[in-house]
């Protein structure tokens, strides 16, 4: 205790410097319901939140939006910054696209934005590798037509783990982690050009087999007709399916392929 107390030990002071936080508030006066007032405020938090952050050499990689309304609810989004930045117009148009298209139950009283800061990306790219010009303005232009079209209508198909025809889910893109595929086998006979949606088609049968076929694509007799070649899958759960597929040439030697699902026909391709 007496060496503790003594002036003649060496006792270094090691600071610690508390980590920054870029947020900004504000409470309105009076409640707001339209866009305008909203946009002006966040454009003025975001012209102070890039200040900061260029003074500590940070970029911000998301972005917090929280709106109090005033009926004590609170809504809450993340925005994910697909290229990190600091820059006011970048980060205010994806804000903007968002709000454009969010409708709230009552008035806003209190608005809240806090970015979350990272070391800005350095990137050595290859001699026949090259970025995207703008990542943040194609991922404006994607949350735009989503809001447009629909969250399940935009993206990159993506086949589905089955043997049904034409399975696929969109997904969203991500040129970050890029799969690089190996070049399909060159395939043998004709190349099918599928119709989608396919087209439905009235056939008429004949020892069963089609001798006729009636569509908007085209009306034709049979002359020729292989098959049919029957798949299904998925028969444990309520996505099964099961179908027929037949391979056509009418006398014109046009060829198609035809498919009966549900006891229902369609014209699924053109042979090219």
């Amino acid at each position: 205790l007496f060496s503790r107390a003594s002036a003649n030990e060496g006792r270094p002071l090691n600071p610690v410097r508390p980590s920054e936080i870029f947020a900004e508030g504000m409470e309105f006066e009076q409640e707001v319901e339209s866009l305008e007032p909203l946009i002006f405020v966040l454009n003025r938090f975001l012209d102070q939140l890039e200040h900061r952050l260029e003074l500590a050499s940070l970029v911000a990689q998301e972005l917090h939006l929280q709106l109090r309304l005033a009926t004590g609810q609170v809504y809450e989004r993340t925005f994910v910054v697909p290229s990190p930045t600091r820059q006011t117009q970048t980060l205010f148009r994806i804000l903007q696209t968002h709000l454009e298209s969010l409708k709230t139950d009552a008035p806003i009283v209190a608005l809240h934005l806090s970015a979350r800061p990272a070391f800005q990306e350095q990137h050595q790219f290859g001699l026949f590798e090259a970025s995207m010009r703008d990542p943040n303005r194609f991922y404006e232009t994607i949350a735009r037509l989503t809001s447009l079209l629909g969250a399940d209508r935009v993206g990159s198909p993506v086949p589905l783990p089955t043997h049904r025809p034409d399975a696929f889910e969109l997904r969203r893109a991500d040129f970050r982690q890029v799969e690089w595929l190996e070049s399909p086998e060159p395939s043998v006979g004709l190349p099918l050009r599928r119709l989608r949606p396919p087209v439905r088609a009235v056939v008429e049968m004949a020892g069963g087999r089609p001798v006729s076929v009636r569509s908007s694509l085209f009306s034709a007799r049979v002359q020729r007709a292989t098959g049919p070649w029957r798949a299904s899958g998925d028969w444990w759960d309520n996505k099964r399916w099961a179908q027929d597929e037949w391979e056509i040439q009418t006398h014109a030697g046009e060829l198609y392929r035809l498919a009966e699902r549900d006891e229902k026909w369609f014209v699924e391709g053109v042979f090219a």
